[in-house]
């Protein structure tokens, strides 16, 4: 390769050295991309290559030679010959750096070339061999990610396009079992629980839900906002109703602004007062009207909220919880919850506030009759005045006071 007019060879270096400070420039690999011509020069350039590794095997320069013939293939965009060539150097010297050069251009072609189970298998093997890829070196921790990414890709491959969704399901549970801590071990959770979704298979769906919201708290909400939801539902369908209303009760209050947070708190006290739990779902009613005074749902909450605490017998906060209603939800309530509202109320307030007793007291003139004859005191009648021949009755004045017996008052409790 030509250089610069500009720059200088140092001499007190040896042609590896020289060699080894080049930057590599990493062809354009894809699926479409066509092998080249190679140039004649090129070719002379192999064929020196090739009888010079024939005249002098052992040679010090040997992989050095052997590396650029392999990468004149790379770069005409050979990739199957380079490859075999690339794959030649690593095996005879894993423990060189130019090793690790034709190991990183021998992935490039696979990654290129998006041929994800070849290229992490070859990841894998070259992760493994620890003369290639000492452990904690820079290498090693690039060829690993390299590997995690290839197999997540391929298991994604057979889920989009081949729509094998047993296989995929599969092959992202192994993907989680051998790297749980993989950045993309999120990713493969989540999508678990889509398969298993589409499969109405709810015991993974819960599986798979819980691991994700319980390993990776630091996960994109992208991912576990719907994981959260999934499991909420799976819990609901399988009749574990006190976990969904958990899961329910735990979204509104993560991403309370959410707009689907108010149907998940909705949810979690329909329930909460379905299985009996009058106190629960009351606090919970009371935070939905709070959090959403202006869904069009509020008023119909307000208004169960105040026949839960008649239920419960708290009159007081019964009374209260009306006038509220009324004051804030009278425009939006129903018609037939005016009315109850307004009979509701009523009662609240009778059953609070007891005025004090009244007695009634009622004239009786010789009739011993009451509405409740076990409960009256009843008088002795009074005597008949006799008539008078001047007129038909006689009235009180026209007789003497001593002759008038005192008039008698008959108490009946039933008139209370």
């Amino acid at each position: 390769r030509e250089r610069a007019g500009s720059a200088r060879i140092d001499d007190g270096r040896t042609k590896e050295e020289v060699e080894e400070s080049r930057t590599v420039q990493l062809a354009r690999v894809s699926r479409d991309t066509q092998e080249q011509a190679i140039p004649e020069v090129e070719r002379k350039l192999v064929a020196a290559c090739e009888k010079y590794l024939l005249i002098a095997p052992g040679a010090k320069d040997e992989i050095v030679i052997r590396y650029k013939a392999a990468f004149l293939y790379y770069q005409r965009q050979h990739f199957v010959e380079a490859a075999k060539r690339f794959g030649e150097i690593i095996l005879r010297w894993p423990t060189d750096p130019w090793s690790q050069k034709a190991a990183d251009l021998s992935l490039d072609i696979l990654n290129g070339k998006e041929q994800w189970l070849a290229l992490a298998e070859l990841a894998e093997k070259f992760h493994a061999d620890r003369r290639l890829a000492p452990e904690g070196s820079e290498f090693e921790k690039r060829v690993a990610r390299l590997a995690e990414g290839a197999r997540f890709k391929r298991a994604m491959e057979v889920y989009e396009k081949e729509k094998d969704y047993a296989v995929a399901a599969k092959l992202f549970q192994d993907f989680v079992a051998q790297h749980p801590r993989s950045e993309y071990a999120p990713a493969a959770l989540n999508n678990s629980v889509v398969i298993a979704e589409k499969a109405d298979q709810l015991d993974l769906v819960i599986a798979a839900a819980e691991q994700l919201l319980r390993e990776h708290p630091q996960a994109d909400e992208a991912l576990q906002k719907p994981a959260l939801l999934s499991l909420a539902s799976a819990c609901e369908r399988s009749a574990r109703f006190p976990e969904a209303i958990r899961w329910y009760e735990q979204y509104a209050s993560r991403w309370p602004t959410d707009p689907r947070a108010p149907d998940q708190l909705f949810n979690a006290e329909l329930w909460r007062e379905g299985l009996g739990d009058e106190a629960g779902a009351l606090a919970g009613w009371q935070r939905y009207v709070e959090l959403y005074p202006t869904r069009p749902d509020a008023a119909k909450i307000a208004f169960n909220i105040c026949l839960l605490l008649e239920r419960q017998k708290e009159w007081g906060k019964a009374a209260g919880c009306w006038a509220g209603f009324q004051r804030e939800h009278a425009r939006a309530a129903a018609p037939g919850q005016r009315a109850t509202k307004k009979r509701s109320r009523g009662a609240s307030c009778a059953r609070t506030i007891r005025p004090p007793r009244r007695r009634s007291w009622k004239w009786r003139s010789g009739s011993r009759s009451c509405r409740n004859r076990s409960g009256c005191r009843r008088s002795p009648t009074r005597p008949r005045m006799p008539a008078s021949s001047g007129s038909s009755r006689l009235s009180r004045d026209s007789l003497p006071s001593s002759s008038i017996p005192p008039a008698r008052r008959t108490w009946c409790p039933c008139s209370r």
